[in-house]
């Protein structure tokens, strides 16, 4: 299953383009999807980009930095 990270950015173009948004390095974003123990972020988009993704990429909605939740 994607995590969160993996589908965020594959809805963003790929880690180069938010790499590119957000003026990271590609291996920062490659980070979000490594577990904490490999100094990832567990597959969460950090807050502090949340706010700049949704302005550069009209495709995103807020609820892409939530997990879906079975009925």
């Amino acid at each position: 299953m994607d995590t969160i990270a993996e589908h965020v950015i594959t809805k963003c173009g790929g880690p180069k383009a938010v790499a590119k948004a957000l003026n990271l390095s590609l291996q920062r974003v490659y980070c979000w999807t490594y577990s904490k123990e490999k100094g990832g972020t567990d597959g969460l988009v950090p807050a502090k980009h949340q706010q700049r993704l949704l302005e550069s990429f009209p495709e995103l909605k807020p609820e892409d930095f939530f997990a879906k939740r079975a009925a």
